[in-house]
């Protein structure tokens, strides 16, 4: 058996905090940039679910021509 020393490799730690980032820098860390002109996605569906929500509508509209691999 080979011993594990010889698969020894320099690691490096990363240590993130969290960034108030400005415009242009990563979101990673704090508030995600959104263009002023487009609205924000949202969900169609509740949660938690009630009883009388379905996603008929939403399977529908985005079932698959073709098979999945």
């Amino acid at each position: 058996m080979t011993p594990a020393t010889e698969h020894a490799r320099t690691a490096v730690r990363l240590h993130p905090a969290q960034g108030e980032p400005v415009v242009g820098e990563s979101h990673v860390g704090g508030p995600l940039l959104w263009p002023a002109s487009e609205p924000r996605p949202t969900c169609p569906v509740t949660w938690p679910p009630k009883p009388e929500a379905t996603d008929d509508g939403w399977t529908a509209a985005i079932r698959a021509t073709s098979p999945c691999p």
